[in-house]
C-alpha cells in the first residue's frame, strides 16, 4: 500500500509517466525516456536500494514538474511518480512553499522516504524466503528419502501388472507413480534454490534430450492443471545425445513446460521440439499459446515474475537460465502475436551434442 501523500502521487510500474499517459522524458538528470532505459544506461540495477549512481539513488526530475524514484516491489519494478509545482531542488524555499501549500505537499524527501521504505519492505521480503531456504535441506532430504521408496514401489506394482505399458496398470498406482515423480522433479528444483552452487558442477553423463524432455512431459501431463485447463503435451524431433549434468539439466525441462502450462490459453496444446540443427548442435524449443502478458527483458533475473498473481517466488526462469549457463548455453524468449490477445510463445536455447541422432520421432 503506498502512503497517501497528496492527489498527485501516483505509482507507475517501470517507468515514471506524465498526465494523460504521456511519458515524462526525463531531461533534468538523464535523456532516458525510462527507468528501465536509465539503469541500462547507467549500467545500474533495479534491486537493492533501487536504481543507483555511485551507490546513490538517483531522485529523476523533468522540466514539466514530475519527479519521480525507483523501487522493487514483490520483485517487480516500479517507479513513485508525482508533480512538485514549485522549486524541487530541495532546501529553505522548497519547504516554505510546501508550508504554503499544505493541501498539496509533496516534497522530494517524502518521495525518496516513500520509495526507500517500499524497497526496505521488499529487501525484507527477500531475507525471510533465503533465510527459509537455509533451515530446510535436511528436512528436503528425509522427504526425499520416503519419496524414492514410494517411487520405486509404485514403479515395481506397476511394472508387474503390465510389464509392456505401465500406464496401462491400475490407475491409481499409475497415479501414485506419476505423483511421485513429479515430487522428485519438484526436489531438485527446491535443492538448486536451497544450494545453487550446483551449477558449478561439471557434465557427469551422456543423455538423450529427448527423453529427459519426453519423461517431463508424461509426469507433468498427469498434473492437476494440465487436467483441469484440458492442455496437452506433445514432443516430437530428433534424438541428439549430448554432456550434462544429471542432477542440474532436467530442471531446465520441468520449469520451461511446467511455466507453459501454467500460463497456457485452457484447450491448447504445448509443443516440445528436439532439432538437431548441425552434428554438433541441437535446439530445445517450447512452444505454447497464452494471453498477450508483458515478457520483460529480464524475465530470467531472480524474483521477477511474469504475472502478479500471488504463485511462485519468481526462481524459476531463473534457475533454468543458471542450469543452461553450466551447459555453456542461454535460453531466449521469442513471442508472436498467435490471435486475439494472445500470443505464442518459444523458449528456445541450443546444446552442444556429441553423438549423431538416431532416426526422428514424432
Amino acid at each position: 500500500m503506498i502512503p497517501k501523500t497528496g492527489a498527485a502521487t501516483r505509482v507507475h510500474r517501470r517507468t515514471g509517466l506524465a498526465s494523460k499517459g504521456q511519458e515524462c522524458p526525463l531531461r533534468f538528470w538523464t535523456g532516458a525516456t525510462s527507468f528501465y532505459e536509465l539503469a541500462r544506461e547507467q549500467k545500474g540495477s533495479l534491486a537493492g536500494d533501487g536504481l543507483c549512481q555511485n551507490g546513490t539513488p538517483v531522485l529523476a526530475q523533468c522540466p514539466f514538474g514530475f519527479s519521480a524514484f525507483p523501487f522493487i516491489l514483490n520483485g517487480r519494478p516500479f517507479a513513485l511518480t508525482c508533480l512538485i509545482p514549485f522549486p524541487r531542488q530541495g532546501g529553505d524555499e522548497e519547504r516554505a512553499r510546501a508550508k504554503e501549500h499544505s493541501e498539496a505537499k509533496i516534497s522530494t524527501v517524502e518521495i525518496a522516504n516513500i520509495a526507500r521504505n517500499l524497497d526496505h519492505a521488499e529487501r525484507s521480503r527477500l531475507k525471510s524466503v533465503d533465510d527459509g531456504l537455509q533451515s530446510y535441506p535436511s528436512a528436503l532430504h528425509e522427504i526425499r528419502k520416503y519419496n524414492r521408496t514410494i517411487k520405486q514401489e509404485a514403479e515395481r506394482l506397476c511394472m508387474e501388472q503390465s510389464p509392456e505399458d505401465p500406464d496401462k496398470a491400475d490407475s491409481r498406482l499409475v497415479s501414485i507413480f506419476k505423483g511421485s515423480e513429479l515430487m522428485t522433479l519438484q526436489f531438485e528444483v527446491l535443492e538448486l534454490i536451497a544450494n545453487q552452487s550446483l551449477v558449478d558442477l561439471p557434465m557427469n553423463r551422456t543423455s538423450e534430450i529427448y527423453k529427459i524432455f519426453d519423461k517431463c512431459v508424461w509426469i507433468l501431463q498427469a498434473t492437476e492443471t494440465a487436467i483441469k485447463k484440458g492442455v496437452k503435451l506433445k514432443i516430437e524431433g530428433d534424438s541428439p545425445k549430448a554432456r550434462v549434468n544429471d542432477k542440474t539439466f532436467p530442471i531446465i525441462a520441468t520449469v520451461l513446460l511446467e511455466n507453459a502450462i501454467k500460463y497456457s490459453v485452457p484447450q491448447t496444446e504445448i509443443i516440445v521440439r528436439v532439432k538437431q540443427l548441425s552434428p554438433d548442435q541441437c535446439e530445445i524449443a517450447v512452444n505454447n499459446i497464452a494471453q498477450h502478458i508483458d515478457v520483460l527483458p529480464d524475465i530470467f533475473e531472480k524474483g521477477i515474475r511474469v504475472n502478479n498473481d500471488g504463485t511462485g517466488m519468481g526462481y524459476g526462469l531463473f534457475l533454468a537460465q543458471q542450469v543452461a549457463r553450466q551447459h555453456s548455453t542461454e535460453i531466449k524468449c521469442k513471442t508472436r502475436r498467435f490471435s486475439g490477445n494472445t500470443d505464442s510463445y518459444i523458449f528456445s536455447f541450443v546444446l552442444k551434442t556429441m553423438i549423431s541422432p538416431e532416426k526422428s520421432k514424432s
